[in-house]
């Protein structure tokens, strides 16, 4: 009876051990970016919007990014990128004369609405260049990259977004790639 005790304990002490070798922070979903300079866009899965903070793909090849930081007493800033031709893994120009129908936005809100757009339709703005998204892993469940752009407002006011990465989570649609 010992030994079926010990045998026993001996058992459940190997199921209850994990093999998992990652650390949480490898787990966490998260966008951020620099723009304006100097200012830090950091969006993590708390905010309480639930339309933010995640990708979908839509129309089986429409890629739609969303993020939101949320400042504490102020405005929250959110990042939208739309790819309309989404194919998977690579890099994504947004601007350009091929990529018609794809942008990149820099939003402000709550006290002081601005909308900064990197698009087809500010390619003649003065120091226009097309924004670049680079899709470095897509599973399926998670999807990793990096993108930076310059967003314009009016043809004097712009916004350098620089240094964007991003895991975070896919909305689950039928893709047709």
């Amino acid at each position: 009876m010992k030994n079926y005790i010990l045998l026993c304990f001996i058992a459940i002490s190997f199921m209850s051990c994990s093999n998992d070798d990652t650390s949480p922070e490898q787990n966490l979903e998260f966008v951020t970016a620099i723009y304006d300079g100097d200012k830090n866009f950091e969006s993590s899965p708390d905010t309480k919007e639930i339309e933010f903070n995640r990708a979908d793909i839509e129309s089986g090849n429409r890629l739609k990014i969303k993020a939101r930081h949320d400042r504490p007493h102020s405005n929250f800033v959110s990042i939208y990128i739309d790819i309309k031709d989404y194919n998977g893994v690579g890099t994504y120009s947004v601007g350009d004369s091929e990529e018609v129908g794809s942008s990149m936005k820099l939003t402000f809100g709550r006290n002081d609405f601005s909308v900064y757009t990197c698009d087809y339709n500010e390619r003649d703005m003065p120091g226009f260049e097309p924004g670049t998204l680079i899709i470095t892993k897509d599973d399926g469940e998670i999807m990793e990259g990096t993108f930076s752009f310059k967003a314009f407002e009016t043809v004097s006011r712009s916004i350098e977004v620089t240094n964007g990465k991003f895991k975070i989570g896919l909305g689950v649609y039928p893709r047709l790639y």
